[in-house]
């Protein structure tokens, strides 16, 4: 039994180690954090065998030494990992729970069979094949969604359902003196694998939400681009027009200026012409023309609010990335800024 006990304890820290090197985003090397998850593990180890050769028997020490090494585990997860944010939290707590599968599967094997032998290497086995389905399926869910949409609230989830997995099974007896327990840790179990899809789900749909209203913000920048730039070419169309009807009256003054030699009056008139024609009418920032209305409209938007916007732009007309995401995440940092600077 002290075997038994020692192999799931070794068994949870080792995947627990690979689920953290796995889906965590690494501050260091995968060499470095991996060298650190093996100290972590050996640390852990020592407790559990200073508990089974002393206090195998004794209530508290098993409490002590379960708290101890919770607490290994999880300074672990956020000393190898880039973000100490509440993802880092979550999937500390999800790895206690992923490991469980193992151990409650070997737990029934070892309560059926009487062997220690077959029970250690189901753990290893099912920990194993627990570890490979997620590694496969949600890696990069975890990577690209679930590590942006976590909240602190949502680490509780994992923690509580760990705790009730441990009272369940460990404390105050062991399993096997309740072998009736093992009925309800797997009916526990099975509303923990559905519970955790139905959380990726919400994630991923409050994700998506996300994503749709950005898009719909783009969408209205660009649209109000489009609707700024059709007015500032009618305005130019319009003052054309009335320069066309204008034209043929100051040829007439221009030939008469000239005719009694008033040079300076005549160049006057002119230089206001070609003043009045270099005027900028519609301001072109790139020749992307989706990023340039969506620039032309924020930086209107700035003008309004009494901003000076300076943009340099440098977008091809066409180019491998899609020009809407481009056009939200362009959208998304300038709006902050200006907000920012507004406030």
């Amino acid at each position: 039994m002290r075997i038994f006990q020692l192999w799931l304890v070794l068994n949870s820290c080792v995947f627990m180690s690979f689920y953290f090197l796995t889906f965590l985003l690494l501050k260091y090397s995968r060499l470095q954090s991996a060298l650190i998850c093996t100290l972590a593990t050996a640390v852990s180890i020592v407790f559990e065998i200073c508990r089974i050769y002393y206090a195998f028997e004794s209530l508290w020490p098993k409490i002590y030494v379960t708290i101890a090494n919770i607490l290994v585990l999880q300074v672990t997860a956020f000393l190898i990992s880039e973000q100490k944010n509440s993802y880092t939290l979550f999937i500390g707590f999800s790895s206690s729970n992923f490991v469980l599968t193992g151990n409650i599967s070997s737990c029934a094997v070892l309560l059926v069979s009487k062997n220690y032998i077959t029970a250690m290497a189901v753990c290893t086995i099912i920990n194993a094949a627990c570890f490979i389905c997620m590694y496969f399926t949600i890696r990069d869910i975890c990577a690209n969604v679930l590590s942006k949409e976590i909240s602190i609230w949502m680490c509780l989830i994992p923690a509580m359902c760990y705790i009730t997995f441990y009272f369940m099974l460990y404390f105050p007896v062991y399993f096997e003196q309740r072998p009736e327990s093992m009925y309800a840790a797997f009916s526990l179990l099975i509303t923990v694998i559905v519970m955790y899809i139905l959380l990726l789900q919400y994630i991923y749909s409050k994700s998506n939400q996300k994503k749709l209203l950005w898009r719909n913000k783009e969408l209205h920048a660009y649209i109000r681009g489009i609707e700024l730039q059709a007015q500032t070419v009618e305005s130019a169309i319009h003052d054309f027009q009335i320069m066309r009807h204008d034209m043929r009256h100051k040829d007439n003054l221009l030939i008469e200026l000239l005719q009694d030699q008033k040079y300076n009056d005549a160049k006057q008139i002119l230089s206001k012409d070609i003043e009045y024609l270099d005027r900028s009418y519609l301001t072109i920032y790139c020749e992307n023309t989706v990023i340039n209305s969506l620039l032309y409209g924020i930086a209107n938007q700035a003008e309004i609010l009494g901003i000076h916007l300076k943009l340099s732009c440098a977008v091809p007309k066409s180019q491998e990335i899609d020009n809407y995401d481009l056009a939200i995440l362009t959208a998304n940092l300038l709006e902050n800024s200006i907000q920012s600077v507004a406030d």
